[in-house]
């Protein structure tokens, strides 16, 4: 009996007779003249020459609904995640090369090994889209005050546990070359594109392995939004093996540009950076086009992630007010890359709570969650001020936060970003 048994998203395990069902429901329910299925039914020819809608069609909008292009492309897929889940049981995939795989984050550990890979894991956690970050890799000082600042004291990490595991996992980065192989397992949002700028700048300046290779993708086929590859059954990791493929120098010479601009205390290389659209990192351009959009903003003075904050609560009436878990639930799910953990969200909303932008209220006590996340918000006049761009919220007294190695504090430099020219503005 396998021992590993992962956490996923059952939207991504598709059934292909249960697809069959749903494209039938839909046929049915569109003959029935319901206007849901006739909105959502993949047959406007049809109905502009006044036939009815076929199976066909159904069937074409389920498959696009799911991400692919049409029902062929999605009885193939289904297939093929069958014929890799069927094959468990055989050879470890990666049992040709001695192999490393190496992430972000946990979240395909598991997976990993109840597909049946065997090689090594090693994760690299870091908040890179949050955090501050060194050129130093020797450097953990900053990383470590912001991790326990950020909630880590609250989940019972400490100053010497962060040390050793950051001194523990840059030892093993250091001695990754040693691997034939060396598997970058990464994803679109912010935060993996950010680490792999860090991976490739590592192996451009200290040498890659013999086989260093990147398993990349920003879409996956599945009934829910696909935001990450911890969301994948195993049977998804042994279909993206086959999608490898080796890292290029040209790749390498970006990440070591990216990662030093990422680590500068001025952001203006990271806008021409992005200004590139890299071919050879196709998911890199946006990735930091998100990150620049945490700079204050040249309008109002607030990042993208608070803004959504003040706009999720601009629509209540004044009299109601929000839990806590609901709105930063709400703001992770509207991000268009999502990948900031829940924690930095709650801190930059009470950071917004601690200048007057939005009251806090205790939560009633059978909530089913427990404070701060059970509390009740809403906006307040002078956050609907900032919000509505008559107050700049940097004239007020936020506690400083990083954007990559740009600190955003009172004395620091003013950098602005200017979403409608896509330009960073010193004030």
């Amino acid at each position: 009996m396998n021992k590993f048994e992962p956490r996923f998203d059952a939207a991504f395990r598709l059934d292909l007779e249960q697809q069959r069902k749903r494209a039938k429901d839909l046929l049915r329910a569109a003959r029935n003249d319901e206007l849901e299925a006739i909105a959502r039914l993949d047959s406007a020819q049809a109905r502009l020459d006044g036939t009815a809608p076929r199976l066909a069609d159904a069937q074409r909008t389920i498959a696009h609904e799911l991400g692919l292009e049409n029902w062929a492309a999605l009885r193939q897929h289904i297939a093929a995640l069958d014929s890799h889940r069927a094959a468990f049981a055989g050879p470890p995939p990666d049992s040709d090369r001695r192999t490393l795989h190496l992430r972000c984050g946990s979240d395909i550990h598991d997976g990993l090994r109840a597909a049946g890979f065997r090689g090594d894991f090693l994760e690299l956690a870091y908040p890179y889209a949050t955090g501050p970050v060194s050129a130093d890799p020797q450097s953990f000082d900053e990383q470590v005050n912001y991790i326990l600042e950020s909630g880590g004291a609250s989940l019972g990490l400490t100053r010497d546990a962060l040390h050793q595991r950051f001194s523990e996992e840059n030892a093993r980065l250091q001695q990754s070359s040693q691997y034939e192989r060396v598997v970058i397992w990464s994803e679109h949002d912010v935060h993996d594109q950010l680490a792999l700028l860090r991976y490739l700048a590592h192996y451009a300046t200290q040498g890659a392995p013999h086989q260093l290779e990147l398993i990349e993708i920003a879409h996956f086929p599945g009934g829910r939004r696909f935001v990450g590859l911890g969301q994948l059954p195993p049977e998804a990791f042994r279909l993206l093996w086959k999608s490898r493929r080796p890292v290029t120098s040209a790749q390498l010479g970006i990440g070591r540009e990216g990662w030093q601009a990422l680590c500068a205390g001025d952001p203006r290389k990271l806008v021409e950076l992005e200004a590139r659209r890299q071919r050879d990192l196709p998911l890199l351009s946006s990735a930091l086009h998100r990150l620049l959009q945490e700079l204050p903003s040249a309008q109002h003075g607030l990042s993208s992630t608070q803004l959504r904050l003040l706009a999720m609560l601009s629509l209540l009436p004044p009299e109601r007010r929000q839990m806590q878990a609901r709105l930063v639930g709400a703001v992770m799910m509207s991000d268009p890359l999502p990948g900031q953990p829940d924690l930095h969200i709650g801190d930059l909303l009470q950071a917004l709570v601690g200048v007057g932008l939005i009251e806090r209220l205790p939560g009633p006590p059978d909530s089913g969650r427990s404070p701060p996340w059970s509390d009740l918000l809403r906006l307040t006049p002078l956050g609907r001020q900032v919000f509505d761009g008559q107050v700049d919220a940097m004239t007020l007294d936020l506690p400083p936060r990083w954007v990559g190695g740009v600190r955003i504090a009172a004395g620091e430099p003013d950098w602005r970003w200017d979403e409608q020219t896509a330009r960073v503005l010193r004030r």
